[in-house]
């Protein structure tokens, strides 16, 4: 059919693959080729995953870019290639790849994102201000540099296509000379197991694990977690245990796919049980779901499961982490629990409440556009520029 580009800033393995939709273009006869910057944007993220002993996907047509001169030489062979997808963030490297790509007359591809709501804060500015000079001199001036640069830039690579999923998104895509409507990535999972078989033993509380004390995120901003897992993992096994003595079921976290707990002596789970790879199927059979502010949670809205928000107090104190929790709680009509408080006076049957017009609202704004077509958001582009 022709040849597409994905622009990536994070390690192609099986999840990515997948979630990507690679195989969607295979299977329609597409070449597909794939920049990875991420060892020359962030070589610690990198370095991290090869140190976990995560696996790549080994799939012919991916290329993990190093070096500027390997990009540039990249960029100069391209040949044959009319649209590219957007998948890095606004770094500088995939600003100036993008700008070349357009140049070239490449059309960008941009997901419209805006999955979780966010809680904006006046202070949010200062604080990275006073994060990178204490970071030194020249750290915080190459941040303006940058942030200056990326200002000028968006004027530069505005999108020629843009997937929504959901209202919210939409304004992600005001610059789009043509928006399709679709929906979120988590969307995509949904309808591969909404109709798979039930699993017979399910865990009725579902922990959605975030990777809060390791989680790789941090490492794309420089920063340390806030979280410390000897306070963190205590109070989690302490309020899962708790939940479910009260409504009497099994327990059980669903790992972060990121996540590198097998590296570690023992279970910072204690005896919970650890699953991976398999979040949207616990989360389809299981009776109630607890969370931080993961974007998985769309699974949980639409399977129509409750769902219990918990924080600690390093997380309500974290500057980086700061009210997240409290608006994706208040946007589908549910308190936030301190776990760090007591937990006895707590009548966790009465949270496990679903407030219909907030869920549907929800959906509305965050994970499909209205009246989009039942099929991966991948499959609606390729009809799309077909």
């Amino acid at each position: 059919m022709g040849k597409i580009l994905y622009l990536i800033n994070q390690p192609l393995d099986s999840r990515n693959y997948d979630r990507f939709g690679i195989q969607k273009w295979v299977n329609q006869n597409w070449v597909v080729e794939i920049w990875d910057l991420t060892p020359l944007a962030y070589p610690v993220v990198w370095n991290k995953f090869h140190a976990n002993r995560r696996e790549l996907r080994k799939f012919y047509g991916y290329y993990s870019i190093k070096s500027l001169n390997q990009l540039r030489a990249k960029i100069k062979e391209l040949q044959g290639v009319k649209y590219f997808i957007d998948l890095a963030s606004t770094d500088i490297y995939s600003i100036c790849t993008i700008i070349a790509l357009k140049l070239k007359g490449v059309v960008r591809i941009l997901q419209g994102g805006a999955c979780i709501p966010s809680q904006k804060t006046s202070q949010r500015l200062k604080r990275r201000v006073i994060q990178e000079w204490e970071s030194g001199l020249g750290k915080l001036l190459f941040w303006i540099f940058c942030g200056c640069f990326r200002k000028l830039a968006l004027k530069m690579i505005k999108p020629g296509i843009g997937i929504a999923g959901g209202t919210e998104s939409l304004k992600n895509l005001r610059d789009a000379k043509v928006v399709i409507n679709a929906h979120s990535l988590d969307y995509n999972m949904y309808l591969n197991i909404k109709n798979s078989p039930s699993r017979k033993r399910g865990f009725g509380v579902v922990f959605i694990d975030q990777d809060y004390c390791f989680h790789t995120d941090y490492d794309y901003i420089g920063a340390k977690s806030p979280i410390s897992p000897e306070k963190y993992f205590p109070a989690v096994v302490k309020t899962l245990k708790s939940i479910s003595k009260q409504i009497n079921t099994m327990p059980c976290v669903a790992a972060h796919p990121r996540s590198s707990y097998q590296n570690l002596p023992k279970s910072v789970f204690e005896d919970v049980e650890v699953k991976l790879g398999i979040t949207g199927e616990l989360i389809k059979n299981c009776q109630a779901v607890v969370a931080h502010n993961s974007g998985i949670l769309q699974l949980a809205v639409l399977f129509n499961k409750p769902i219990i928000f918990i924080s600690t107090n390093e997380i309500e104190n974290a500057e980086i982490l700061q009210g997240h929790c409290e608006a994706f709680a208040k946007s589908l009509g549910k308190k936030l629990i301190n776990i760090d408080k007591d937990l006895d006076t707590i009548d966790w049957q009465k949270e496990l409440v679903i407030d219909s017009q907030k869920y549907a609202s929800y959906k509305n704004k965050y994970i499909k556009t209205y009246n989009s077509p039942e099929k991966s958001s991948w499959e609606i582009l390729i009809g799309h520029i077909t």
